[in-house]
């Protein structure tokens, strides 16, 4: 995205430089050609987000692909910047978003229990067969009247 995004910025720029050129020799370009470097770039971050918005996936209880778009868009950021020559506002861009990618996979890393509900037909044989089967594979579980509940780190 960010390679795409760059290119962009660089045809955008070749455009502009060519209207120059075309300016330069005589010719009257104000009434044949228009060129505004905003254009491409609007239509670059407008198509990100687009693609940004695809990665999000929500469901009843979870959220994800967040920090994934954003990171989407920040590489066509940092690709534009570069594209039209802001080496310096790439550089620093840059830097910022790795560190945030840093800290926050620090604190992705944490293990938040996830709780798992089995609910069960077949009365008190069927719960005393699952809890010796949770038994055996270590995993602590509590059991209600129709259905045994535990938490699990993923």
């Amino acid at each position: 995205m960010g390679i795409s995004a760059t290119i962009i910025a660089l045809i955008q720029s070749q455009i502009i430089l060519h209207t120059l050129e075309l300016a330069r020799s005589g010719l009257d370009v104000n009434a044949v050609i228009r060129s505004d470097p905003a254009r491409l770039i609007t239509g670059v971050v407008t198509g990100i987000g687009f693609l940004g918005a695809g990665t999000i996936v929500v469901t009843k209880r979870n959220v994800s692909g967040l920090t994934t778009a954003a990171s989407i868009w920040s590489v066509a950021a940092i690709g534009l910047a570069t594209g039209m020559g802001y080496l310096e506002i790439a550089i620093i861009g840059f830097i910022f978003l790795l560190i945030t990618l840093l800290i926050l996979k620090r604190f992705s890393s944490l293990n938040a229990p996830q709780r798992i509900i089995i609910k069960y037909l077949g009365g008190p044989d069927v719960r005393d067969e699952v809890l010796v089967v949770f038994n055996k594979l270590e995993l602590k579980a509590h059991a209600q009247k129709n259905y045994i509940m535990m938490n699990v780190y993923l």
